[in-house]
């Protein structure tokens, strides 16, 4: 009974909403929230850089006198500019697969948002989105409520733009210098450099990288296949963060920064498979425990034998054939039956006791011709004792009725102690 109430339990709390997917099962999300970026400084085209002029060959300078020797004058440039808003709307979305109650594989994207800047130089813009897989750790609170870490990495990819008047940036021409004046050098645009007045330039650049990421977050079964969730996760380094040194490298090599990302986002995910009954083990019933059994049938002599005699009447057989039927159900092969023949007390105990053990080995003969081993049965003959009329006939003289009164001390007793399965009922005797 108890093993019975216990799989019908298991299987009522299969049905109720559990934090963690079942195992081998796969979920899939999307989450909304706040995205804010952090070291956000941007590097301009040329910003802090020493800006390399080319070397002039000898010839002459613009005075007309002869050039003399290497002359490389530098002129550092710079122009940083940061975020307007750091704070931006992120979203993604997840597929999840839950290996175990306690540890899950997400593959997800994210779209970590849009910032702007400003600088003295240019206006831009920043943006970043990303492919990330994480192992995802969870840890049971309650039933329904799991608190858990995500570890892995993002493969990230970002865009930056800048947009430039031409007369603020550094940019390359021909210097040529007075060998008088070492200090002082004449700078001459080439006939393809830019107006310094009138041009503008549109600077844009993209990079791709990877970088760790780290999550925290809590998950709730609202049933058995939706789950929301509350997730914060911190992605460092994102983007190329404008790494040249001058006009010389490349402007797209120049611009852009390269901030840390935390993204505090409410997911919600539907998992499959979560319908399928598990498998509950079938109850096993304990095989029967064979119990000690004892039995006693009182048959009466006169149904048994004629009077006087110790051959069985056909209704005795009869009467015996129902007996055997139950007996058997007792199992007096696992135990022992005793036939205890009794008289009447007509007659001297001499004469009395012979007759009521032959009576006994009658009955006996007649359960091992049916079956009974003739090993676990035994005949005994007790004559005229335990009479269990008392004195009801004392006063009764007339021999027909006195025989008459004392039938019920002329008997046969049928002791059985057998084995039987305690799950069956006992067999009821009337005779």
């Amino acid at each position: 009974m108890k093993k019975t109430a216990i799989a019908v339990a298991v299987a009522t709390f299969a049905t109720i909403a559990q934090a963690a997917p079942k195992e081998n099962t796969w979920y899939a999300g999307a989450k909304l929230g706040w995205s804010q970026f952090n070291k956000t400084k941007f590097t301009d085209f040329g910003s802090n850089a020493a800006i390399s002029y080319p070397t002039r060959k000898p010839g002459l300078s613009l005075s007309g006198k002869p050039f003399k020797g290497d002359y490389r004058p530098t002129q550092p440039f710079a122009a940083t500019g940061d975020a307007i808003n750091r704070n931006q709307l992120g979203t993604g979305a997840y597929i999840g697969y839950q290996a175990t109650p306690y540890l899950g594989f997400e593959l997800g994207y994210d779209w970590l948002g849009r910032i702007k800047y400003k600088s003295s130089a240019n206006n831009g813009d920043f943006r970043a989105q990303g492919v990330q897989l994480t192992a995802k750790l969870s840890v049971p609170v309650t039933n329904d409520l799991d608190v858990y870490t995500r570890l892995g990495g993002m493969v990230w990819h970002s865009k930056a733009a800048a947009h430039y008047n031409s007369k603020d940036i550094s940019y390359t021409g021909e210097f040529f210098y007075d060998p008088k004046d070492i200090n002082s050098y004449v700078h001459k645009y080439p006939s393809n450099a830019w107006s310094p007045t009138t041009d503008k330039v549109n600077v844009k650049t993209s990079s791709t990288g990877i970088s760790p990421l780290i999550a925290i977050g809590a998950e709730y079964a609202l049933t058995k296949n939706l789950a929301t969730r509350l997730d914060y996760q911190w992605t460092p380094k994102v983007g190329r963060g404008g790494d040249g040194n001058s006009r010389l490298d490349g402007r797209e090599a120049a611009i852009g920064a390269r901030p840390n990302i935390g993204l505090l986002t409410v997911g919600i995910s539907y998992r499959f498979g979560q319908d399928e009954a598990i498998p509950v083990a079938t109850p096993v019933t304990p095989a029967p425990t064979p119990a000690t059994e004892k039995k006693s049938f009182t048959l009466r002599s006169d149904v048994l034998f004629n009077f006087n005699k110790s051959t069985l009447k056909l209704e005795g057989k009869h009467e015996l054939d129902n007996l055997y039927n139950q007996l058997t159900k007792i199992d007096p092969t696992q135990g022992h039956v005793l036939v205890i023949g009794y008289t009447d007390r007509i007659g001297s105990q001499r004469y009395n006791l012979p007759l009521s053990q032959k009576r006994a080995q009658s009955v006996v003969d007649y359960l091992v011709a049916k079956g009974i081993p003739a090993n676990s049965i035994q005949a005994e003959g007790r004559g005229k004792e335990d009479p269990v009329t008392g004195s009801a006939c004392n006063n009764i003289k007339i021999r027909a009725r006195l025989i008459d009164c004392l039938a019920p001390d002329r008997r046969v007793i049928i002791n059985i102690q057998g084995t039987q399965e305690i799950n069956q009922t006992q067999p009821k005797v009337s005779l």
